[in-house]
């Protein structure tokens, strides 16, 4: 008999756990991100559900679309959709993401980064993005693309500057990355980011260099342009 209400409060225990509601999921998300991203309108439970996600940057927020979640799914121990984009943690020591974008303010206006401040625009998107903790470490290695599209900054008065991608990479130490892009017939950029260095080639033609080369002339780090060929060469330790 003891054994039966016990088999019958699990049971009743599992129902319960089961239908959870989804606006946890916003609680646990707000916690997790110090109240810099919130889920709204959410429905579904905790285990599969759906909602739309914000972000925050200083005083401003940002809309990422709708975000879908479900645990388990299928042969992965978690998946999401961020409108187009997705993310699998597919295993206990990796998580791909491929498609998810915000807009580029979102990131580039973060206080964290202090940047200067302008109107970033544009659209970001992670791409072929995996990390993956080794078991002695606690930090992951990572690689993937980031694409920048219809990139512009209020800082270079809000010319459009084009598309960009980085293939970057992390090892668990250090970062590195291949920096390659432009506006066609206007703008090209080629570049590497290592430890400690960032250098590469940047080439403007007709109005781009007209408008861009004033800002140029203004960072030590940039030298050339007379023939709108600049080489960048940043250095730090």
């Amino acid at each position: 008999m003891r054994g039966g209400r016990l088999l019958l409060a699990l049971l009743c225990l599992l129902l319960i756990l089961a239908q959870l509601p989804a606006h946890l999921a916003a609680r646990l998300l707000a916690t997790a991100c110090a109240e810099q991203c919130r889920l709204a309108a959410t429905s579904g439970t905790l285990w599969q559900g759906q909602g739309q996600l914000y972000v925050a940057s200083g005083k401003d927020w940002y809309a990422l679309g709708q975000l879908a979640w479900q645990l388990p799914a299928g042969d992965a121990l978690a998946s999401a959709r961020l409108e187009q984009g997705k993310l699998v943690w597919s295993a206990a020591d990796r998580i791909d993401l491929d498609g998810i974008s915000l807009p580029a303010a979102a990131l580039f206006s973060q206080p964290a980064l202090d940047l200067p401040l302008g109107s970033w625009q544009g659209t970001l998107q992670l791409r072929a993005t995996r990390l993956q903790w080794a078991p002695t470490s606690s930090l992951p290695r990572a690689s993937g693309e980031l694409l920048w599209l219809g990139a512009a900054s209020g800082l270079l008065a809000g010319r459009a500057l084009g598309d960009y991608r980085l293939d970057w990479s992390w090892d668990g130490q250090a970062a590195s990355a291949v920096l390659s892009g432009g506006r066609p017939g206007e703008i090209r950029v080629d570049g590497r980011i290592e430890p400690a260095r960032v250098h590469g080639k940047l080439e403007l033609q007709g109005a781009a260099g007209t408008a861009l080369a004033p800002y140029l002339r203004l960072l030590p780090a940039v030298s050339g342009g007379g023939d709108g060929r600049y080489t960048v060469d940043y250095r730090w330790h």
